[in-house]
């Protein structure tokens, strides 16, 4: 597929009014990349930078440190995306339900909605299992680890205060420290309707990117630094496709490229400069393929290095309009090597006697369980009475899903209730274990190189933290 915006020509890229612009893409040229994302308008209670950033260490070079990708960096990212996409507070919605059943005798009824919808990844109840830390103030933080991320790590190496999620569905004033816009399961492509789309597909990183210049006043500071990180999700979805069903893998690979530089340019554009880009690693060789034949592995492997080849040169061309504002951290060239240091990290408090051998295949975690609890309240309101009805519960640890029957009372206090008040509230949790039936010592999760068939265990995100640290000392500014 074709670059939807091509490169003009230096002449064509000082010209500054619109009335010029509208007249070379009439004539067949394309819009310089250096308009991307210019539309971009701030939103109400957009973060303010005019008496200074929440960065308390004056030594880091760095204004500001935001984060752009999926579950690798992900601290409460999707947990708190999901509530925000899903929250409705609809109030005073007339409804006339009269004509519908002879119990309902009050036209224009008043319903008022409220949704809250929370997840949690790991369970600080059940321990370390493989998802989710305790901080030191005791909060309990969703993540796809047994520990921080390593762009969540690198926000404390680099001097700055609490960090904390935001998305583009978070409303209201937006704080300096909302500065993680990753999202477990995000891709860069959206080019496949798969079961998650209806959640994900307003978190793919483009949208983040114009999430993050929307909330936040990046043009009042000078040296901001984004980390960012994508491409595994798209490549999983590559790998469940046909392997001879190369129209559809190209079209995913064109479409993730194309996203990629959209956010690149978006975020450039728009006053952010520096940013350090992650790609993705050869997805060939995680567990989630383990069991996999040779026939696949090499489509895999091929894949993930097209992919690859590709990003390079998306980045490629980008700096050729920002030369000295993006770092490369190919996590694809470094993967294998990242897993022997695993194990010298691992062991560097052991002596030779003791030297464990880590697993840097296999994944810590046997399944997975849901835990969750919720329902669905109806409360009837006349002037005189207040009726409520659970009309659904559902708990997973005591029988499931259950419908109420209304009684005919119930009912009848419905039909002659003029406001009817809706919540539909759920609490749930995603909690990975391990089936350690038999073994007589538990085994140490820290000895994994992947906590999960994807995601790795604190301890890589640790040493990648360190990687991304020394490549943020590279930058010129």
């Amino acid at each position: 597929m074709k670059k939807l915006i091509s490169i003009l020509t230096s002449s064509v890229l000082v010209m500054s009014t619109s009335i010029l612009l509208v007249s070379c893409i009439a004539q067949g040229a394309k819009p310089s990349p250096l308009t991307i994302g210019n539309e971009i308008k701030k939103v109400d209670g957009a973060a303010n930078y005019k008496n200074g950033t929440n960065h308390p260490n004056k030594d880091s070079k760095f204004t500001n440190y935001f984060i752009i990708g999926d579950s690798l960096s992900d601290v409460d990212g999707l947990s708190k995306m999901l509530n925000e996409k899903t929250k409705f507070d609809i109030s005073g919605l007339n409804v006339d339900f009269s004509s519908l059943s002879p119990l309902m005798p009050v036209p224009n009824k008043v319903l008022n909605i409220k949704t809250d919808i929370n997840l949690s990844l790991g369970n600080d109840e059940i321990g370390d299992e493989g998802y989710g830390f305790k901080s030191k103030d005791g909060k309990w933080h969703s993540s796809f680890s047994n520990g921080e991320t390593a762009g969540y790590l690198l926000n404390e190496k680099l001097g700055f205060g609490e960090m904390e999620s935001s998305n583009p569905f978070s409303k209201g004033t937006i704080k300096k420290n909302n500065r993680n816009y990753s999202i477990g399961g995000a891709t860069a492509s959206n080019a496949l309707n798969t079961t998650s789309s209806l959640i994900l597909d307003d978190v793919t990183v483009d949208k983040q990117a114009r999430a993050l210049i929307s909330q936040h006043h990046v043009e009042q500071t000078n040296n901001d630094l984004v980390f960012f990180e994508i491409g595994g999700n798209d490549l999983f979805a590559l790998g469940g496709l046909d392997p001879n069903d190369t129209k559809t893998q190209n079209k995913v690979i064109e479409e993730s490229m194309q996203k990629i530089r959209l956010t690149l340019f978006t975020l450039l554009n728009n006053g952010i400069e520096n940013i350090i880009v992650g790609t993705p690693p050869d997805v060939s060789t995680v567990p989630r393929y383990g069991n996999a034949n040779d026939k696949t592995l090499k489509y895999l492997a091929k894949t993930s290095a097209r992919y690859h080849s590709e990003m390079l040169k998306v980045i490629e061309e980008v700096q050729k309009y920002y030369p000295n504002q993006i770092q490369i951290y190919d996590i694809y060239e470094e993967f294998e090597g990242l897993k022997d240091r695993h194990e010298i990290e691992y062991n560097k408090d052991k002596s030779k006697e003791e030297f464990v051998t880590t697993n840097k295949d296999k994944a810590f975690t046997d399944s997975m369980k849901f835990k969750g609890n919720g329902e669905i309240e109806l409360t009837a309101k006349t002037i005189v009475t207040t009726t409520k009805i659970k009309l659904l519960t559902f708990d997973s640890e005591k029988g499931g899903l259950i419908i109420t029957k209304p009684s005919v009372p119930e009912l009848l206090a419905f039909g002659l209730a003029k406001t009817i008040d809706v919540s539909l509230s759920a609490n749930m949790a995603m909690i990975p274990f391990r089936n350690q039936d038999g073994v007589e010592k538990p085994i140490d999760i820290d000895s994994y190189f992947f906590t999960d068939i994807v995601h790795p265990t604190r301890l890589v995100h640790k040493l990648v933290s360190e990687d991304l640290f020394e490549l943020s000392k590279k930058f010129e500014n």
